[in-house]
């Protein structure tokens, strides 16, 4: 029990001390003198207090080494720019930056982003520049196809990203190191990265796996594209690999209303969902003999669909999911999560302040770790086939715990999301499993795989049929 308390008030005195020292940001001063001070209250808890009131002190000295450590952290985080940092050379003539394609594209239906690394800027007078740092090119034309790690040219008005109405799209792109943008760019590529000859680094490697990862999952979804019609085509991309290009934007506003948007992108809810679901086929197995091959299966799946941030983050929350539905010790599940929570802060501070998505991530599992058990019996004539009483489970105690974090961030609220997620959450797990037997089985027989797809067709069909009709429902969702 001493270690637990330690451990909790260590976790949380970090994560309160960066999400406060987001208002604040600490100065050299502070830093100075923090540190200093809380070794001192070391020494001096050491010397001074008796074997009486030890756990007090070791307790003490574990929330000022979390409130230390998150000082340091933020104070190590804050950019700086430089005269060679690419956001401090916006200029208002169009330039040439040259650099290599760092992220997997963002493809969407109207135009592609890209995260470029740069290497060098050419100004319009013919100027030559080195620069360091990572700008978002958008590409309109979409023609031709550039992929991970090409070495491109890129041509068009540097910016610095602004705030767009309410949302501040300078401080989402921060947390991924983008401080620059190019919202009409014109991308050439100068030398496909599968034709380079480059010698063997830690990066050239990375490059290379996340390449040849990139090309299966476009593989996949030309897969899923040439089985199914749209919009069921996207929707199932959608829930399989995260992607969203193709579907269409007033069914997206269906499912913004519906309370239902989280389901056409991978998140800590998707992949909570594929464990259930595995869980469920894997019955035969004790609980305990589950976790290693269903973690397995979840790292599998984050290599499968391109191990990007967000998707390794999920999984992580997923995992923690899986603990919070499996484990009975609620008091380790909240400490698990803690820890998981400090350690991806401790990677990147912004995350905890900026980013929507670890917010409602971080909520969900500790939605899941309060409100199963509850849920659970709420829902015990629920059948258990195929995880669709546990997916359901899943997705209202995902839904409860972030609904207030949803009002603040998107300004509106679904009311009809709890009808909308115990109609839709049953059908969720159906159309993703059979979708996915149906793609792998089209490579081995197309016409039979052919067949076993129309079943998820028919669940695709449902899902978007309810949520057309909910969402046309007055006053089901309300602007705050």
């Amino acid at each position: 029990m001493r270690a637990s308390r330690v451990a909790t008030g260590f976790t949380l005195s970090f994560l309160i001390c960066v999400f406060a020292l987001r208002f604040a940001p600490p100065t050299d001063s502070l830093l100075a003198v923090w540190i200093p001070s809380m070794w001192m209250g070391l020494i001096i808890g050491i010397l001074c207090f008796s074997n009486r009131y030890r756990a007090i002190a070791i307790v003490s000295f574990a929330i000022m080494l979390g409130v230390g450590l998150g000082i340091w952290r933020v104070h190590t985080d804050r950019h700086e720019i430089l005269p060679a940092s690419i956001e401090s050379l916006v200029q208002k003539q169009p330039v040439t930056i040259q650099g290599i394609i760092a992220e997997e594209p963002d493809v969407r239906a109207m135009q592609t982003k890209f995260a470029i690394a740069a290497n060098t800027l050419h100004t319009a007078s013919g100027k030559i520049l080195r620069v360091q740092g990572r700008l978002l090119a958008t590409d309109n034309d979409q023609w031709p196809e550039h992929d991970l790690g090409d070495s491109v040219e890129v041509y068009g008005k540097l910016e610095r990203p602004q705030v767009f109405e309410s949302f501040a799209y300078d401080d989402y792109l921060s947390v991924k190191d983008i401080y620059a943008v190019m919202y009409r760019a014109k991308i050439t590529t100068t030398e496909p990265y599968a034709k380079k000859s480059v010698s063997w680094t830690p990066l050239s490697a990375a490059l290379s796996i996340r390449s040849a990862l990139f090309s299966l999952r476009q593989g996949f979804e030309n897969r899923i594209n040439r089985i199914f019609p749209e919009p069921h085509a996207s929707f199932l991309a959608g829930l399989l690999t995260g992607s969203r290009r193709g579907i269409p934007d007033h069914l997206l506003q269906n499912f913004r209303t519906a309370g239902l948007l989280h389901i056409v992108a991978i998140s800590g809810y998707n992949i909570t969902i594929i464990i259930t679901l595995l869980s469920g086929l894997l019955f035969w197995l004790p609980l305990k003999w589950r976790f290693l091959p269903l973690t397995a299966s979840i790292v599998l799946f984050v290599v499968f669909v391109g191990a990007s941030a967000s998707v390794v983050r999920a999984a992580i929350m997923g995992i923690l999911g899986l603990f919070a539905l499996q484990m009975g010790r609620v008091t380790n599940i909240r400490l698990l999560i803690l820890w998981t929570a400090t350690l991806m802060t401790l990677w990147n501070p912004r995350q905890l302040w900026l980013d929507t998505g670890f917010q409602m991530s971080f909520l969900a599992i500790v939605g899941l770790a309060v409100f199963s058990a509850p849920l659970r019996k709420c829902f015990k004539k629920i059948p258990e086939k195929f995880g669709i009483r546990e997916s359901l489970v899943a997705t209202m105690a995902a839904q409860i715990s972030t609904l207030p974090l949803s009002i603040i961030s998107f300004g509106q609220i679904s009311l009809i999301s709890p009808l909308a997620n115990l109609l839709i959450a049953p059908l969720i797990p159906l159309a993703m499993m059979s979708g996915c037997a149906g793609i792998v089985l089209s490579h081995v027989y197309f016409p039979f795989g052919q067949m076993i797809s129309y079943i998820s067709w028919g669940f695709l069909e449902i899902i978007i049929r309810i949520v057309q009709l909910l969402a046309m429902i007055p006053y089901a969702a309300v602007s705050l």
